[in-house]
């Protein structure tokens, strides 16, 4: 699963475009919530058995019925159903792969079938089924401390599955300085616009507006909302998405008023 979630990382952000981006940019925290805590609950599993072999389990939800909860949440996580964190990242990717091109769209899709198809299978053996080793029937559930460890990340995957915008408006201004310094069509605009050439904005990229500039003008130009504000007194407040602030006049003091002698 980790070489699938990366693989849609790097996907999207070689789109260039700012659906794919955002989605490579939020598949990447997703792997590290989903698969950070399946990785976690193999190690509490693996404290109680110390085994690894899949043949060695089988049937332990019975046994395990709160640990058996939470993996499923971690695995349907990692899988991309609808309402968790793994669905946006993964629609956004395949959204922004689908605006470049249609046949890499389809097949990037395939790769959500085939993982959907392994983690389930691997579910399948692990957690259900009879029970094919008499010594996990004595094994222990979550204890406390456990559950308390896992439930942050349960409560950022529904929190990103179910209202993203929370996260994407931190991650929006870095998908758009990357994309106005790095991107195609930024070069190329660039590149047309230094040699003298008619420059040729794309029908689905407006964020260049008319005049391109260099990556060190719009890097420096660019200031997000959620930034920490640095007044220099020489040069004043930086510019707030390009536009520069003017700072107030300070008035001149006044000379002091003095009473002319009788």
């Amino acid at each position: 699963s980790s070489v699938s979630h990366l693989g849609f990382c790097l996907l999207g952000l070689m789109t260039f475009t700012e659906e794919g981006v955002l989605g490579g940019m939020i598949q990447m925290i997703n792997h590290g919530v989903s698969t950070g805590m399946l990785f976690l609950m193999i190690g509490m599993i693996y404290e109680r058995t110390h085994t690894r072999m899949i043949a060695d389990y089988g049937g332990i939800a019975k046994i395990v019925p709160m640990f058996a909860i939470f993996f499923m949440i971690a695995m349907l996580s990692s899988v991309g159903l609808p309402g968790m964190n793994g669905f946006v990242g993964e629609f956004l990717v395949l959204l922004g792969t689908l605006k470049v091109n249609v046949i890499l769209g389809i097949i990037a899709g395939t790769g959500v079938v085939w993982a959907a198809c392994y983690l389930l299978w691997f579910t399948k053996r692990f957690l259900f089924g009879e029970i094919t080793n008499k010594e996990n029937e004595l094994l222990s559930d979550l204890n406390a401390r456990e559950i308390f460890v896992l439930l942050p990340m349960v409560v950022l995957i529904f929190w990103f599955g179910v209202y993203p915008q929370t996260f994407m408006k931190y991650l929006e201004p870095s998908a758009r300085v990357y994309l106005n310094s790095a991107s195609v069509q930024a070069i190329a605009e660039r590149t047309n616009l230094e040699q003298g050439k008619k420059i040729i904005l794309t029908e689905d990229y407006n964020s260049l507006g008319n005049a391109p500039k260099s990556y060190e003008e719009r890097l420096a130009g660019y200031t997000s909302h959620y930034a920490l504000m640095y007044v220099n007194p020489k040069l004043g407040p930086a510019p707030v998405d390009g536009n520069p602030v003017h700072p107030e006049p300070t008035p001149e003091p006044k000379a002091p008023v003095t009473e002319e002698k009788k």
